[in-house]
């Protein structure tokens, strides 16, 4: 009788570690889909902004090499650039 409650504890306990590595497995898969999504977002992001800059450039208001951007220009730059981040 002492072996057989000893091998139904062990089995109790390992039902328990089952459960918990379950629930740990599900807590990661989900982290992983929600990375997924931001990377996706983000690389979805990075492909607009090269869009948008493609146009611009293409447009007949292209700034000249060596012109300065204007503080307005400098803040979006700067805002799009910490969005990315």
């Amino acid at each position: 009788e002492g072996a057989e409650a000893a091998l139904h504890q062990e089995m109790m306990e390992l039902e328990s570690d089952m459960e918990q590595f379950c629930k740990i497995k599900g807590y990661l898969e989900e982290e992983l889909d929600y990375r997924k999504q931001a990377l996706d977002q983000a690389y979805m992001r990075i492909q607009e902004l090269e869009a948008t800059l493609y146009n611009a450039l293409q447009q007949e208001t292209v700034i000249k090499f060596g012109e300065l951007l204007s503080e307005k220009q400098q803040e979006e730059l700067r805002t799009a650039v910490e969005k990315l981040r």
